[in-house]
């Protein structure tokens, strides 16, 4: 079986009920085809896209989750406040995660912390820097809310009472008080008030004075210990304080009711009782934001590439605009640009992937995330999911469509088991296509198209369980094109990826697949390999010359068409 490493831009996962075989046969009409939108698991779907607007390409995905299944969100970070790590690593320690996605806002030039508001199981881990933050919540019920959270912190000493500023954020204030735990990690708080000379830490265990410094220092903060670190009038204030003396400290987020089971900050607040909320930044970016329905059962969470050829974001009313017309009734705008990250497992694996394509070109380490995480299934087949195969990387080729195939070519199809969480499950499918005259399946899970351009629908089936997806058969082949007009390798070992373009008499574009290309090429030079995902790789067997260029063409040829694709090695 042929694997995919991420789920397909535009022909994403679609698993469906099939009716019993009899059904099928006397009525093949009720047969649904493949959708664009992915059940990830019991009450989540994603939907990616790729198309085009008024102000050009746009590539994103939406997901829908009902919060009213069996849903658990959790916290993600890096291990620590100040730290940072990309969301697949974040994810590694969490069981059962189905989907994922960067949150708040993070210090990125100094301690890496996030800047905002953030309660992991109703426990505060930090508050804002800011002293309020807007935050994605999730009460003990699963019910979420757009929810401004503040904080209320005192330290009680013999000679009065010290008001807190905040805990364990990431920059302190003239003046301020800042309470720090062990949650903070290991980056010196010194860091937090960055060019102040006039700083005071203390630290204090189980209500005493254990230790005072002017110089705090890089290091962790014992389980049990807390220390409160100051600068200016807030340096002078601690310095009063003694080893020895009693110190009590309090303190507690500031919210409307119940504390959360879990909260995640943002920044611009994008949709209020159902309006949008204006913001006159016109700049388009990658894009990452949560929404609710107004009863807080239903959560829209986006992602939206950017700073990219094929993809180059939206504003932040945009993002508005398509998160009301889910059904977002709240929505808050969190980090984007290089931040945004999504990951989804593929239905029929315990695989994370990551579903968007990050415009540094690949997961930024960042502060912190929110996970969505289902009960395990019970591996028992209730259906397959089927996709043509492809590669997830959505500006390499522009108009590139995995499931449309050129009469007399193939197309590889990818396909999982699944059990009713959408989970792995053992089942191995037998394979049909409808109408028969337009293509095959054979054995290997490879469709051979037929004569009869259109629609034709390839069928995974064993015993009652089923899945499908739908490829369009084009016109007939007219021309081939390779992805790049040249290849240019550095020396010997080096290597770059082509894969070959074909379009029919109507301008409609497929990539071709790599078993039905002859490749013609000098042996000596080059070694040219399928890469498993549609394409080629090409690798360099000679050295560069003193100064000279060495030049090769690969012969392409499909079906009596044929290309070239000049290679430079040097």
């Amino acid at each position: 079986m042929r694997t995919i490493l991420r789920i397909a831009a535009v022909s994403v996962f679609a698993a469906i009920i099939l009716p019993p075989a009899a059904a099928q046969e006397a009525a093949p009409q009720a047969i649904p085809s493949a959708a664009a939108a992915t059940t990830v698991a019991p009450g989540i779907t994603l939907d990616s896209f790729d198309r085009v607007e008024d102000q050009g390409r746009i590539r994103g995905d939406a997901v829908t989750v009902d919060l009213t299944a069996a849903i658990e969100t959790e916290y993600l970070s890096a291990g620590s406040v100040a730290a940072v790590s990309p969301i697949p690593e974040q994810v590694a320690g969490h069981e059962d995660v189905v989907l994922a996605f960067n949150a708040d806002f993070f210090d990125i030039k100094d301690t890496g912390g996030a800047l905002g508001t953030a309660i992991a199981d109703g426990e505060l881990l930090k508050s804002a820097t800011t002293g309020t933050s807007t935050t994605v919540a999730f009460d003990a019920d699963g019910r979420g809310s757009i929810e401004t959270i503040g904080f209320t912190g005192t330290a009680a000493t013999g000679a009065g009472t010290l008001d807190l500023h905040g805990l364990n954020v990431t920059g302190l204030p003239a003046d301020a008080i800042g309470l720090y735990n062990a949650d903070w990690g290991t980056a010196s708080r010194a860091r937090v008030a960055d060019g102040v000379s006039d700083l005071r830490e203390v630290t204090i265990v189980a209500g005493v004075v254990s230790a005072t410094t002017d110089a705090p220092v890089a290091g962790a903060i014992p389980e049990g210990a807390v220390t409160l670190v100051g600068r200016e009038a807030g340096a002078e204030a601690l310095a009063a304080l003694a080893i020895g003396d009693r110190v009590t400290v309090d303190y507690a987020p500031v919210v409307d009711g119940e504390v959360p089971k879990t909260a995640v900050a943002g920044d611009q607040l994008l949709i209020e009782d159902g309006a949008i909320v204006h913001n006159d930044d016109p700049a388009r970016h990658p894009r990452t934001a949560v929404g609710f329905s107004e009863d807080g059962l239903t959560m829209y969470a986006v992602t939206y590439d950017g700073r990219q050829a094929f993809s180059g974001g939206y504003t932040l009313d945009e993002v508005a605009e398509e998160l009301l017309a889910m059904g977002a009734h709240s929505a808050l705008n969190l980090d984007g640009g290089g931040s945004s990250t999504l990951l989804a497992r593929a239905p029929g694996t315990d695989d994370l992937v990551t579903v968007n394509d990050p415009s540094d070109g690949t997961e930024r380490a960042v502060a912190n995330g929110l996970a969505l995480t289902v009960p395990d299934g019970d591996g028992e087949p209730a259906g397959f999911a089927v996709a043509p195969q492809a590669p997830f990387d959505p500006g390499a080729i522009q108009g590139a469509q995995y499931d449309r195939v050129f009469p007399g070519l193939t197309r590889p199809i990818w396909w999982a088991a699944h059990d009713a969480a959408y989970g792995p499950a053992d089942a191995t499918p037998n394979w049909t296509a409808r109408p028969a005259r337009s293509g095959s399946v054979d054995d290997d899970a490879v469709f051979h198209a037929g004569w009869a351009p259109g629609k034709v629908t390839v069928i995974a089936l064993s015993g009652d369980v089923g899945g499908a997806t739908e490829l369009t058969v084009l016109g007939s082949l007219r021309e081939v094109t390779p992805s790049q007009a040249s290849l240019s390798l550095p020396g010997r070992d080096a290597v770059a990826t082509f894969q070959l373009i074909g379009a029919d008499n109507r301008g409609a574009t497929a990539p071709i697949d790599p078993a039905d290309i002859a490749l013609e090429y000098d042996t000596g030079l080059l070694s040219v390999e399928p890469d498993g995902l549609g394409g080629h790789t090409v690798a360099a067997k000679a050295a560069s010359g003193s100064g000279t260029v060495e030049l090769t063409v690969v012969e392409l040829t499909v079906d009596g068409h044929a290309a070239t694709l000049d290679v430079t090695i040097g």
